[in-house]
């Protein structure tokens, strides 16, 4: 009985030492493993985040884990390989006599491949030097015994442990093979298990990527209504910092307008996706907000996505088209309703009317005509111009006697307004089509003339200035707001106050004015002070001094004919 019980002790005191130690070598597996980082795309990234030459002492998870296994094995060196692609194998940890491999790469074309010595292996075994993997197994066979041990990794290329040990110290014994192999297995497991989540943390930090590159603002929510997500543009659009200032903020403690607030709010306590326009007055925009719900795994309540999309331009596009229909409908009207009328009028057969009226309705009805006729013009400028088929005919022009024909033709339209010309000296020679320049320059005369008191002065001016040529147009009128200037000449454009709100128009003429000016290669701004008046500035270039003496003297020749 007494030696029953005494070998019952030692068995359970042996069991339990056993238990002990694989419970120290799980342990150093584990802790071997943690050194892992948390990278994505099997070996791959393995190799790209450890290839490191010249750093040999590094501690890398795999030479932890390398020596680890030379410790278990009581091995005096060896190499973890790591297969990258089919064929080419890379040296991830190499220890002892073989450290001068660490960070190599090369063909198993002139040794054994795994696979055939995979049946050799099991849980680890001493191999011929022809059965080894690395290209030191002839160099060391003679003084060493080799082992070779699979790493079985999920989802990844094969990884092998090659352990050597001196001959004069024997071969692996059973134990020792089966502490590598169960390090192996386990190192397996872990590193699988690392590696699903690396994917599964690339797999975010890819999804984070697209949302930080989008120009839709998104944050998002938990159920409790605190801030987990908000990518770069929502935070652009709410005037937040970055998200680590926030993270985990109730919406209540954020900077945001109360209107989004609310909203936000709604939709989360309600449970229902909403879609509206959030107008925010301060800044004079205009947000579309859409909001979803999601379900995180194991929460009981669902939290909310916020999508955002800044709007304000489309709206106020909208907004100017819906005016330009409107003031387009009226400008088409109006000359179409005198046409018809004194049309109508002279055409009545109980009225004989004299010749000096006859004239003086034709008149008003050629006139209305030309402005219908112009109307159609810029609609079909603007078509052109925004399909890139605005055509040019171009010729050598003296732009100072463009100047004075255009002045004389707008003296008619002049009224009490006083029109004056500011000429430089001698010609000044352009390439450019007359026709177009002299649409823009009555253009601007044009709006002059609508913008200016009675009896003022509108000046058109020329000079020279760094090889172009500068056409001015200035006014004495009501002027222009600062917040309108940057936009005078984008398309449907109008000034809308008090002042100017009589004045017709279909906000086109300065949009084609800077396109026929910019298709000559030339630039056109705006100087102007609210009360003071504007000027208008056009510049085109220069033509080559030769050029236009050499068409200046061929239309000499024409005219000695």
């Amino acid at each position: 009985m007494d030696i029953y019980e005494s070998y019952e002790s030692e068995t359970k005191q042996g069991v339990h030492g056993a238990k002990l130690k694989r419970d120290r070598e799980e342990a150093k597996i584990t802790s071997a493993i943690r050194h892992f980082p948390v990278v994505a795309g099997g070996v791959s990234l393995f190799t790209r985040t450890f290839d490191l030459p010249g750093d040999r002492d590094l501690a890398s998870p795999f030479d932890h884990l390398l020596q680890l296994a030379l410790e278990m094995a009581g091995a005096e060196g060896g190499a973890l390989l790591l297969q990258e692609k089919e064929g080419i194998w890379w040296v991830a940890a190499a220890r002892g006599e073989l450290g001068k491999y660490l960070h190599c790469r090369f063909s198993s074309s002139s040794w054994q491949s795994p696979g055939e010595t995979a049946s050799a292996v099991g849980e680890g075994a001493s191999l011929r030097a022809d059965n080894a993997l690395g290209p030191w197994a002839r160099e060391l066979y003679q003084k060493h015994h080799l082992l070779l041990v699979p790493v079985p990794v999920s989802e990844m290329p094969p990884a092998y442990l090659e352990l050597i040990r001196r001959k004069d110290r024997g071969d692996f014994g059973k134990e020792e093979r089966r502490e590598a192999a169960l390090l192996a297995r386990r190192a397996g497991i872990l590193i699988s298990l690392a590696l699903r989540l690396a994917r599964a943390e690339e797999n975010r930090l890819r999804l984070e990527a697209v949302l930080d590159s989008i120009g839709e603002g998104v944050l998002a929510l938990d159920e409790g209504g605190r801030l987990i997500f908000s990518n770069p543009s929502s935070q652009r659009m709410l005037g937040l910092a970055p998200i680590e200032k926030y993270a985990g903020s109730d919406l209540d403690g954020l900077p945001v307008d109360e209107s989004i607030r609310d909203a936000l709010f709604r939709s989360l306590r309600e449970r229902r996706e909403r879609a509206e326009l959030i107008r925010l007055p301060d800044q004079g925009r205009i947000l579309q907000l859409e909001t979803r719900l999601f379900h995180a795994p194991g929460e009981p309540s669902p939290g909310l996505v916020a999508v955002m999309r800044d709007v304000t331009a489309e709206k106020e596009l909208e907004r100017m088209r819906e005016e330009f229909v409107s003031t387009l409908s009226h400008e088409l009207r109006t000359p179409l309703t005198s046409i018809k009328a004194y049309a109508a009028t002279l055409l009545r057969q109980d009225v004989d009317f004299d010749r000096e009226t006859q004239r003086e309705f034709l008149a008003i009805i050629e006139k209305e005509a030309d402005r219908l006729a112009r109307l159609i013009r810029d609609l079909l400028d603007t078509s052109r111009a925004e399909s890139g088929r605005l055509q040019l005919r171009t010729s050598d022009v003296d732009i100072s006697s463009l100047l004075e024909s255009v002045l004389e033709k707008m003296k008619t339209q002049a009224g009490s307004h006083h029109l004056r010309l500011e000429p430089a000296n001698g010609p000044i020679p352009v390439r450019a089509d007359p026709d177009r320049i002299e649409q823009v320059i009555t253009n601007l005369l044009d709006n002059a003339l609508k913008y200016s008191p009675a009896g003022t002065t509108i000046t058109l001016s020329v000079r020279v200035a760094d090889r172009e040529v500068v056409v001015g147009v200035s006014d004495q009128g009501i002027g222009i707001p600062e917040e309108h200037q940057p936009r005078v000449f984008e398309k449907f454009h109008r000034v809308q106050d008090e002042r100017s709100r009589h004045v017709q128009g279909t906000g086109l003429g300065l949009y084609l004015c800077r396109k026929i000016v910019e298709a000559h290669g030339g630039r056109i701004w705006l100087e102007s002070k609210p009360g003071q008046g504007s000027t208008f500035l056009f510049s085109l270039p220069l033509a080559d001094a030769s050029d236009w003496e050499a068409s200046m003297d061929a239309e000499l020749v024409d005219l000695n004919g």
